[in-house]
């Protein structure tokens, strides 16, 4: 049978933060997928003078066998 076109995919994107130097992204699902637009902020001042990896979680719904995404790096920082 085909799957619910209803059902939702929990997705988790792995990416570096630090204290500096960093960017934000915007995320959107472009096909065979659906999500709100997101933007993420690598920017953490909390970690100190260093960098650590940190998890963004989100919902992906009516994914189907593949679901496009777009990152897409925003010219601004909050660094």
């Amino acid at each position: 049978g085909e799957a619910n076109v209803f059902s939702a995919v929990h997705l988790a994107l792995e990416y570096l933060t630090s204290y500096e130097r960093m960017g934000i992204v915007e995320l959107r699902c472009l096909r065979g997928c659906a999500c709100p637009p997101q933007t993420i902020d690598a920017h953490w001042p909390e970690v100190g003078h260093g960098s650590v990896y940190t998890t963004h979680h989100f919902l992906i719904i009516g994914a189907k066998a593949a679901c496009e995404l777009q990152l897409q790096v925003l010219n601004a920082t909050s660094s």
